[in-house]
């Protein structure tokens, strides 16, 4: 319990760093990427208006508007008691006291009377939240974005009434101070219906009637597979070149796979690319060749395992090249620009250099940081994120190993964040944000990948191709249709993995690794059968 006491009391010292990010966070913080996003902004309304008393037969009468949800007070000169009431309840209430309250938008008069003076208020109620555009179409594979506005505080929901036809993303940053939101609207299959926006402290909404068309021209799936397994080994101050074959054994699984399987237009992979102890450069003019000739209606599968840093913010370690005679040799690559991928850096490529859409397999330690947005060290510059484990925060970075303590900070931590929405907390803000990607990684930021204990691949890559299955039994399939969405696939994969424990060579743990994706609800078709 002590040690419970003094961790809390560490986590209770950062609180104050965490409210000098709210004025960050209205104005350029990453926004949740699930259904739902949190804005601080509130309105510049007045909250009280003054009205002067007029003769009960002048027409004369005060303007006044409010919005959804906006309450104000009126105060009259009056020297007895006034008594309000509305010409239309459902627009604006107002007690006897002059209180009113914007309810949904139109006009209405208030009107208040002391038994010699009458009072009078033209009041014009806006809503809060609107759309850019209350319908939109496009073709199957393709995205629009509809710019949603709102003048007050609160907490936006996006539902599909049918999510098979249309996917939806909020964008990644506000604007205008966190009054405007990008939606990204992106076309499964052709069909129409209906996306509805609620600001649930408002009970505001605005539905978008969306139309998705056929394609014209049907998709073509291409993917690019890579298995680093060349790397430096460390041990009693000893180094030397070590081989990690499972890498190889995942590049191998996959493409086999991949060859098997259709993409979400129901065509089958037309290329699919192996390349084994790509160096920096080479990553990248393999991502060039492999794609050069995707379209915007093509869809391009980028997948990795390598090893990674568990406790970096998001680097894939690079195959090691060269002899090593001391620790300088391997200082010296390890230091070496090209030593190590930022998941950044392969986030801007695959979004420079390949049209269309993306979905990105991230097999290595820590690659939940192409998720998770974290402090970007060259620029010194930190953005708060809570994220899902609570000892990432402590800065504790390995395993889930049994701790009451862990247990007692975490209920602290859901505490003080549910009493606070300026802080945001999701497993969906980091580099591959955009609505071209859908990125599912093998663990957590700062958590260990595992690979299996034949040594002939890794686990993720096990249970990812154990769910998709086979034309007769897909296990991740769960409505049985033949077809296995971003999230069928992650559901899976996070059931596997979270009863599946793990031990060091110490006989140390036990560990798990957590699959991360995104966007955190997602029923984009990754692969199908049929």
């Amino acid at each position: 319990m002590k040690k419970g006491i003094a961790i809390l009391l560490t986590l209770l010292m950062l609180l104050p760093m965490f409210g000098a990010q709210h004025a960050a966070l209205a104005e350029k913080s990453p926004a949740a990427q699930t259904d739902s996003v949190i804005s601080r902004t509130e309105a510049d309304a007045p909250k009280t208006l003054k009205v002067t008393g007029v003769s009960s037969n002048s027409k004369k009468a005060v303007d006044c508007s409010l919005v959804v949800g906006q309450t104000l007070r009126l105060k009259t000169d009056a020297s007895r008691k006034v008594t309000w009431t509305s010409s239309d309840k459902s627009v604006v209430t107002v007690t006897k006291g002059g209180k009113a309250v914007g309810k949904k938008a139109g006009s209405a008069v208030l009107t208040g009377t002391d038994g010699k003076k009458k009072y009078a208020v033209n009041v014009q109620v806006n809503w809060v939240l609107k759309a850019s555009s209350k319908s939109t179409s496009m073709m199957a594979g393709v995205t629009r974005t509809i710019r949603m506005t709102f003048k007050e505080k609160g907490y936006l929901t996006w539902h599909i009434a049918d999510p098979t036809v249309v996917d939806a993303q909020w964008d990644d940053y506000w604007q205008n101070n966190g009054t405007t939101l990008k939606l990204y609207l992106t076309g499964l299959k052709k069909g129409s219906t209906t996306v509805t926006v609620t600001n649930s402290a408002t009970s505001d909404s605005v539905k978008i009637k969306v139309t998705v068309k056929a394609a014209k021209t049907k998709a073509k799936y291409r993917a690019l597979v890579v298995g680093e397994e060349t790397f430096v080994k460390v041990k009693n101050n000893q180094y030397w070149e070590d081989t990690c074959t499972r890498n190889t054994g995942d590049m191998n699984n996959i493409a086999a796979m991949l060859k098997k399987v259709k993409g979400a237009g129901g065509a089958k992979y037309t290329s699919v690319v192996k390349k084994k102890n790509l160096s920096y450069d080479g990553i990248r003019n393999a991502i060039i060749s492999t794609f050069k000739s995707a379209k915007e209606t093509d869809v391009s599968l980028f997948f990795i395992a390598s090893h990674g840093h568990s406790s970096g913010d998001g680097e894939l370690t690079m195959p090691f090249r060269g002899n090593i005679h001391n620790k300088s040799d391997v200082m010296d690559y390890l230091k070496s620009s090209k030593g190590s991928l930022p998941i950044k850096t392969l986030a801007a490529w695959l979004n420079s250099y390949v049209k269309g859409k993306v979905i990105v397999i991230l097999e290595s330690c820590g690659s939940g940081s192409a998720i998770f947005f974290r402090k970007d060290w060259e620029n010194d510059a930190s953005e708060l994120v809570l994220c899902e484990n609570p000892k990432e925060l402590l800065g504790q970075d390995r395993g889930n190993e049994a701790d009451t303590s862990a247990a007692f900070v975490s209920k602290a931590v859901q505490a003080f964040a549910s009493r606070d929405p300026g802080l945001v907390e999701s497993n969906s803000t980091g580099d591959m944000r955009s609505p071209k990607f859908y990125v599912l990684a093998a663990s957590r930021h700062q958590e260990l990948s595992w690979g299996t204990e034949s040594g002939r691949y890794n686990y993720f890559t096990k249970w990812l191709i154990d769910g998709v299955g086979s034309a007769s039994r897909s296990p991740a399939d769960t409505d049985k249709n033949k077809q296995i969405t971003l999230n069928e696939l992650f559901y899976y994969i996070s059931k596997v993995g979270d009863n599946e424990p793990f031990y060091d060579s110490d006989d140390k743990g036990p560990y798990y690794q957590h699959v991360q994706r995104y966007p955190a609800s997602s029923n984009y078709v990754l692969f199908r059968w049929k």
